[in-house]
C-alpha cells in the first residue's frame, strides 16, 4: 500500500537591497562623484594656496570616510546627523507637537487628522451592484485609496497544497496591480488588540434562547464574562493615482469614481483566494473608528458598546484624530497611549517559509495594540528589467573590484543573475518595506515595547529599527489607510525608501 505524496514545503527569498557600486569596494556612486569633486577643488586650491588645498583634501576625506562606515542598518553618520537635524529643525518649529479642539487653532474645533492625513478626504461611492464603500482622496499628491478589511482563515487544519496555493495567489495579486493603471501601492496590514469582552458576551446575549433554561444561560453568560481573546483584524489597501502615467492629465474625481467602483469588487474576490477569507470593501464608518481608535485606544470599548447596543456611533472623517500627541525623538505620546514605530531595515539573509512572520504577527500580551503592516510599490515591466539589469551590472562590479572575491559577493551575484532569469521568463520586480507599531495604555512602561518587538522580529529573523525623528510620520505611514512614505519628502532615512 503506498502513502499519499505529501506536498514539499516551498522556501521563498532571493531579495535584495538596490544598491549602486562606486569606484572602489565600500563606496557608493554618490561618494565617487564627492571623491572626483574633491580631488578636482583640491587640484585648484593647492595651486592657489597649498594649505587651503590641503584643508580641502582633508575635508574630502573625512567626508569620503564618513560614507564609507555604515552600521548593521546601512546607515552611514551622515544619515544619522541628517535625520537629527531634521527632527531638530521640526522641534524648534512646534512640527512635533499637535493640539486640537476647542481652544485649537483648528477651524470648528474639529479633531483633525494630523501630519500626512490632514489633507485627506473621504468619500463614499457606490459599486456596480450599489453597495457603498469608501474611499480616502489625498489632495497633496492627488491618490485615492481603497482599504478592504478580511478575516483570515488562519492555517489550523489545513494542508501544505493549500497554504502553497494561498501564497502563489497572493504574489499573484500582487503582480497583477504591477500591468493596473495608477496602481501605485498595496499595504498588508495585521492588526492585533486587547479585546474588552463586549461583542462576545453582546454575541451569545443575540444567540440565548429565551427558552432555555436559566442555569443553562447562566453557563453561556459566565464562560464569556471575563472573556479577554485578543481581536486579530486584516486590512489590505490599494492606492491608484489620479493621474494614471506621466505627462497625462489628472483624472477627476467623477471619472475615478467610475473606475474604483468597477474594479473594487474584482479585487475583493480575488482577495478571497489569497487565504485572506471573506473580504469586503471598507465604509466611511469603518475607517473613522480605525483611525479614531488608532489614535485612542481607549475608544475601542466605546465602539463596541454602541455596536452590541445597535446604535453605531456617527464618526465624522474630520473628527477622527487625536486631541494631542506629541511626537519624541524615539516615541509618540497620543491621547492616554504611547507607542514607537520601526521599519525593516533588512529582511531575513537565507529563504523563509511562509509561516515566518506568524511569531511577529501573534498577539502579545504586554502590548495593547500591535500594527504590522507590509508595504509593496508595484513596478512596471520595463522599469522591473531595468532595474534587474542595473543591479546585476553592480553585483558584477562589485565582485570585479576584489582580485579574489569573497563567498558574499558570489552569492550576491548568483542570486541577482537568478533575479534576472525570472523577470525575463515574466516575474514582476516588487520593492517592499515594513511598518511595526506598538502601542501601550501603561505610560510608564513604554520600554516594554522595545522589548516585546525586538524579540519578536529577532525570532522572525527581520532586522528592525526603530524610525528615529519621524514617529508620527511612521505611526501615520503604518495605518492601513494608504500613505505612500516615499512621495512625502519631509520623511528622511528608511522611511524615504518605503
Amino acid at each position: 500500500m503506498s502513502g499519499v505524496e505529501q506536498e514539499p514545503i516551498r522556501w521563498y527569498g532571493n531579495w535584495f537591497r538596490q544598491k549602486t557600486a562606486g569606484l572602489f569596494r565600500g563606496i557608493s556612486a554618490g561618494g565617487t562623484w564627492l571623491l572626483l569633486g574633491g580631488m578636482l577643488v583640491s587640484m585648484f586650491a593647492l595651486m592657489a594656496n597649498p594649505l587651503s588645498g590641503l584643508v580641502v583634501v582633508l575635508i574630502t576625506i573625512v567626508a569620503l570616510l564618513l560614507l564609507m562606515w555604515r552600521d548593521r542598518h546601512h546607515m552611514n553618520v551622515l544619515d544619522k546627523i541628517g535625520e537629527r537635524l531634521v527632527f531638530w529643525n521640526q522641534k524648534s518649529k512646534g512640527l512635533t507637537a499637535y493640539r486640537a479642539g476647542l481652544i485649537s487653532k483648528i477651524p470648528h474645533g474639529h479633531a483633525q487628522l494630523p501630519g500626512m492625513l490632514a489633507q485627506s478626504q473621504l468619500f463614499e461611492f457606490r459599486d456596480s451592484y450599489g453597495d457603498p464603500f469608501a474611499a480616502i482622496y489625498y489632495r497633496t499628491t492627488a491618490q485615492y485609496t481603497l482599504v478592504f478589511m478580511s478575516q483570515p482563515q488562519g492555517e489550523s487544519d489545513v494542508d501544505q497544497e493549500q497554504r502553497n496555493q494561498w501564497v502563489a495567489n497572493w504574489g499573484q495579486w500582487i503582480a497583477e496591480r504591477s500591468n493596473e493603471l495608477g496602481a501605485e501601492q498595496i499595504t498588508a496590514t495585521v492588526e492585533t488588540a486587547a479585546e474588552s469582552g463586549i461583542r462576545a458576551r453582546a454575541e451569545v446575549e443575540r444567540r440565548l434562547d429565551p427558552n432555555a433554561a436559566p442555569f443553562s444561560r447562566a453557563v453561556m453568560r459566565e464562560s464569556v464574562a471575563g472573556a479577554k481573546t485578543p481581536r486579530i483584524t486584516s486590512y489590505v489597501t490599494v492606492t491608484f493615482a489620479a493621474v494614471p502615467r506621466p505627462g497625462a492629465a489628472a483624472r477627476p474625481m467623477d471619472e475615478m469614481a467610475v473606475f474604483l467602483s468597477t474594479r473594487v469588487r474584482a479585487l475583493a474576490a480575488q482577495l478571497s483566494q489569497t487565504g485572506a477569507g471573506p473580504v469586503r470593501p471598507c465604509t466611511p464608518a469603518d475607517l473613522t473608528e480605525l483611525a479614531r481608535v488608532a489614535y485612542e485606544p481607549a475608544t475601542a470599548e466605546f465602539f463596541d458598546q454602541a455596536r452590541s447596543e445597535n446604535e453605531p456611533y456617527q464618526l465624522q472623517w474630520d473628527e477622527a484624530g487625536p486631541t494631542a500627541h506629541q511626537a519624541d525623538w524615539d516615541k509618540f505620546f497620543h491621547d492616554g497611549a504611547v507607542s514607537r514605530t520601526w521599519t525593516m531595515t533588512q529582511p531575513p539573509r537565507a529563504a523563509v517559509q511562509e509561516t515566518s512572520l506568524r511569531v511577529l504577527l501573534n498577539p502579545h500580551p504586554e502590548l495593547t495594540r500591535k500594527r504590522v503592516t507590509m508595504i509593496y510599490r508595484p513596478m512596471e515591466a520595463q522599469e522591473g528589467a531595468r532595474t534587474v539589469d542595473k543591479q546585476v551590472n553592480e553585483a558584477t562590479a562589485e565582485r570585479g573590484m576584489q582580485k579574489r572575491a569573497n563567498a558574499r559577493m558570489n552569492a550576491s551575484h548568483s542570486a541577482m543573475q537568478r533575479t534576472a532569469d525570472e523577470e525575463a521568463n515574466g516575474a514582476a520586480m516588487v520593492p517592499f518595506g515594513m511598518i511595526v507599531t506598538a502601542t501601550t495604555a501603561d505610560l510608564d512602561n513604554w520600554s516594554a515595547l522595545d522589548y516585546a518587538i525586538e524579540s519578536l522580529s529577532a525570532q522572525a529573523r527581520i532586522l528592525l529599527r526603530p524610525a528615529y525623528g519621524t514617529q508620527a510620520a511612521g505611526f501615520a505611514a503604518g495605518l492601513p489607510l494608504g500613505i505612500v512614505p516615499a512621495q512625502h519628502s519631509q520623511l528622511t532615512g528608511v522611511m524615504r525608501r518605503l
